[in-house]
């Protein structure tokens, strides 16, 4: 899956808005930063929800995991040897 986003990366983000911008008359720079913009945006979003998509659920499953495991809240009151007034 990661082989897919990266050359849809190049593609989409690098030749085609990047040369594209360029060509319809914006500086080469600043299409090239424009491109740079979009395509983290992209990288982002398709390496979270894409390509590990499959870590993210085995997160979640753990996570589920833990929150079955019986809680031991902390006691609601002090243990008999705890002095509570801070006077010896």
């Amino acid at each position: 899956m990661y082989t897919v986003v990266a050359t849809v990366n190049y593609f989409a983000w690098i030749l085609g808005i990047g040369a594209g911008l360029a060509a319809v008359g914006v500086d080469y720079r600043l299409a090239r930063v424009i491109a740079g913009a979009c395509e983290s945006v992209y990288m982002y979003a398709a390496m979270r929800w894409l390509v590990f998509r499959d870590a993210q659920a085995a997160q979640v499953g753990q996570a589920a995991e833990v929150a079955q495991v019986a809680h031991h809240p902390a006691p609601r009151t002090a243990p008999a040897d705890c002095d509570r007034g801070g006077l010896s």
